[in-house]
């Protein structure tokens, strides 16, 4: 199983373009919050300049025993998530790259293909619920439609002194790829927290982790609220519409990944199923999916416990980081269902991390090393199912002898 030389070379060069643009993108995106950085000062933050608000963060005993009678406090400074959605989703430059709503694309062959978000079942599945939940509303007359959020964080250097920021930044995937990675918005900083003398590493990544939830918590507030009512906006057409906001894709590095989720990396690694950590290779069966309400009985039975090595324990068997914090992206509607797009589910593959860095091409290269480990069943199975896998209609890997990567 591997690609022939053309392929290779074909592939090697659309690899190399895609991360070009993207180095280009980084520096890009860098420059941008450096100037939001600076332009956004404690003094405009205070006036609520442009949307902008400060609200203070407060972590106790509480949250931390550690802390006793200590109370850590940050400003944590961010847009107003319902300013910024009205701005992107009536961006009125969106014109001719905005989809309002689920669109099924197939090729010429007549087999289904994936374009963009708004093609795929995700998006359909949501939007046959809220459209079901909640008819033609009567203001505009026309069905509800979907606003899907994608956040995106990372520390960025914001000079040569070693100088960094924790930006938050937000995109809607309505917008076509080309044009929303060119849109992404600052809407927020996660703050620098002092923490106090005397702390073990324990107390203090369990502080950073509490800082993390609770800015996302206000962070998305009232989004969380409106995905079960809507809100009443208009379109980049100018045409008002009953928008129903999710949260359907936070791109973050790995580490950040398992916080978010509250898993550890430990006898179940795997932040979406229960795939045990000694099975990850036996791919002839499928495991169950981690949802957003198991997590959350997980947290009410651990807080239950009295026992510290039973709760210990607990995290353990599950792999329940044992900071034992919430997440602060759960509670949005229908998140308790992993099929509509929980919380969870918010951290597949995504075009930055995916293909933009080709992490498609390693992938390629590393299953087959690892499954010829186990039999050669495993190959078969892999290749399948990669045979199987829609296309998007410019992206086709050639098809030979039912194998998705052919070796000749």
């Amino acid at each position: 199983m591997g690609l022939n030389g053309n392929d290779r070379l074909s592939l090697m060069a659309l690899i190399r373009k895609l991360i070009q643009a993207s180095r280009d993108h980084n520096i890009e995106t860098t420059l941008t919050t450096i100037a939001a950085h600076d332009s956004y000062s404690k003094e405009m933050l205070a006036r609520k300049a442009d949307g902008w608000k400060t609200d203070k963060i407060r972590i106790t005993k509480e949250d931390v025993s550690q802390l006793g009678d200590t109370v850590i406090t940050a400003d944590f400074h961010h847009k107003d998530m319902v300013t910024f959605l009205k701005e992107q989703y009536g961006n009125k430059e969106c014109q001719g790259y905005f989809a309002l709503q689920f669109k099924e694309e197939r090729t010429e062959g007549g087999d289904r293909c994936y374009d963009d978000v708004h093609n795929c079942e995700l998006w359909e599945q949501i939007e046959k619920r809220v459209r079901r939940d909640h008819p033609n509303p009567v203001a505009t007359g026309r069905p509800p439609m979907l606003a899907a959020l994608q956040l995106y964080s990372d520390k960025t250097l914001l000079n040569m002194k070693g100088v960094n920021s924790h930006p938050i930044r937000a995109s809607l995937l309505n917008v076509s790829y080309g044009k929303r990675i060119k849109n992404l918005v600052d809407v927020g900083y996660f703050p620098k927290v002092e923490f106090p003398v005397g702390l073990n590493d324990v107390a203090c990544r369990r502080i950073k982790l509490h800082v993390l939830s609770k800015c996302l918590t206000v962070l998305l507030e009232k989004l969380k609220r409106l995905s079960f009512t809507g809100i009443d906006i208009l379109d980049p057409w100018g045409m008002q519409q009953k928008v129903f906001p999710f949260l359907f894709n936070y791109a973050v590095d790995h580490p950040e990944v398992m916080d978010l989720t509250c898993n550890k990396d430990g006898m179940e690694p795997c932040n979406l199923c229960h795939v045990p950590k000694d099975k990850l290779l036996q791919i002839q069966r499928a495991w169950s999916i981690k949802t957003e309400k198991e997590q959350r009985a997980l947290l009410d039975k651990y807080w239950q416990l009295n026992n510290n090595t039973e709760g210990e324990k607990l995290c353990k068997d599950l792999s329940f980081h044992y900071a034992v914090v919430p997440s602060g992206l759960w509670g949005f509607a229908y998140g308790e269902n992993s099929a509509l797009g929980g919380s969870q589910q918010a951290f597949a593959y995504e075009s930055m991390h995916a293909d933009a860095l080709g992490v498609f091409l390693y992938i390629i290269d590393f299953i087959p090393a690892c499954l010829s480990q186990q039999s050669a069943s495993s190959i078969r199975i892999v290749n399948e199912r990669m045979r199987l896998m829609p296309r998007a209609t410019d992206f086709n890997l050639p098809f030979c002898d039912s194998k998705y990567i052919p070796d000749h």
